[in-house]
């Protein structure tokens, strides 16, 4: 059982506008919504991709019985904990006509201690048949920059395998408990080193640095650009194969899906890393909050390049 963890789940709404104007009065021609969330997306990946997964979450017991439906549409298996109020919404305004579109995310429900320790008592049983624990995204109002971190302790006292996907100091404070994958984008690896980094050689040194910090592995992505994986004493590039996205929300998520689905099944790094950037490419075919289809997937896959990073 592969196990996720959203703390900030959201439902993610997509407005589709042709030619909407600032100022005036715009009508959607296409909405979608979906249950969203990083480790909600990456189990929806994950069962794509065949594998056994569970998401565990939180929600405001306003929205459990619409966040339940979603999730049940997506086929994506969930268990939570309920805390008074909403499941924020996500918006994303998509203009086809226009490359660029604009999201807004709302910051989500207050988590207090006492709901957190509920949360836990939850993640605690969960975690007896966990083979590999998936987390990250932004945390709640009122959860410390260590939570992350709380949650990486146990999956360490089990020698359960963890991937972070976040940034900032909620990494640098998951590092301390060495987990086996970090895979932030540029910019949050930016946010955890506190410095900026300009090129292909920074962000190298950069994910060597949490390998320093305590990561085994360290994967960053930047856009869509070669993304960069180190493991152990190895380093290698994965280059996508040219696309026409349609949508890229999800993409690092849908990574994450395939390189943890990839070690799962004792694949080589290079090839579990092929793997996750044909999930992340796959996703960008999509409509906006669609996650990777298995048939694109594996269209994909041997499009992918991976080669050694070089410098």
């Amino acid at each position: 059982m592969i196990v996720t963890v959203t703390l900030n789940p959201a439902l993610d709404l997509t407005l589709e506008v042709d030619g909407w104007v600032l100022g005036e009065v715009n009508r959607a021609t296409k909405v979608g919504k979906v249950a969203g969330g990083k480790g909600i997306n990456i189990s929806r990946v994950l069962r794509e991709l065949g594998e056994v997964t569970t998401a565990l979450t939180i929600l405001g017991t306003d929205s459990v019985a619409e966040f339940r439906r979603l999730a049940r549409e997506a086929g994506c298996p969930i268990i939570y904990i309920n805390v008074p109020g909403e499941v924020r919404t996500n918006i994303h305004l998509v203009d086809p006509g226009k490359p660029a579109s604009l999201k807004v995310n709302q910051p989500g429900t207050p988590l207090s201690e006492s709901q957190f320790h509920h949360f836990m008592l939850l993640y605690r049983q969960q975690l007896k048949g966990a083979r590999f624990v998936c987390m990250g995204g932004s945390l709640p109002p009122g959860c410390p920059t260590d939570t992350y971190a709380q949650l990486a302790s146990l999956c360490a006292e089990q020698e359960i395998p963890v991937l972070i996907d976040a940034g900032g100091e909620a990494l640098r404070h998951a590092l301390v408990f060495k987990p086996l994958i970090a895979k932030p984008n540029r910019r949050e690896l930016e946010d955890a080193l506190e410095r900026r980094l300009s090129s292909q050689m920074e962000i190298y040194n950069g994910a060597r640095e949490l390998q320093s910090l305590g990561a085994r592995c360290a994967v960053v992505t930047d856009g869509d650009r070669p993304v960069l994986g180190v493991w152990d004493d190895e380093a290698w590039v994965a280059h996508p194969p040219a696309i026409h996205p349609k949508g890229v929300t999800g993409a690092g998520d849908s990574l994450a899906a395939g390189l943890v689905a990839g070690l799962q099944r004792g694949e080589p790094f290079a090839e579990a890393l092929r793997l996750g950037v044909a999930c992340g490419t796959a996703c960008c075919l999509e409509e906006e909050h669609n996650v990777a289809s298995r048939k694109n997937i594996d269209r994909i896959l041997a499009q992918v390049r991976v080669e050694r990073w070089t410098g």
